[in-house]
């Protein structure tokens, strides 16, 4: 076996010590890419949550609409309903 020159030990040496760099800017930007993949995944689940919410809450106001029949001829039954879709309607800004 032969003992490297002065000359190669030094060569070595910078290369050693740029792999080392290097290898630390991967473990940064590997570290960081998780986190955001983390936060991403937090992200997601919270709009699974309210996409669900708004669909159970898009499904009942389809029934009440579907079920709330034509217009009363009466003005005061008319302003009973325009009142109910009135809250509703702040129902579902609510959700927002």
């Amino acid at each position: 076996m032969t003992i490297a020159s002065e000359e190669d030990k030094t060569a070595i040496q910078k290369q050693v010590s740029e792999l080392e760099v290097t290898w630390d800017n991967v473990s940064k930007a590997s570290n960081t890419r998780s986190a955001r993949l983390e936060d991403a995944l937090l992200q997601s689940e919270t709009l699974h949550k309210a996409v669900n919410v708004l669909l159970e809450w898009f499904s009942d106001a389809l029934t009440k609409l579907r079920f709330a029949g034509s217009l009363p001829d009466e003005e005061p039954e008319a302003l009973q309903q325009l009142e109910d879709h009135q809250k509703y309607a702040n129902e579902f800004l609510m959700h927002f």
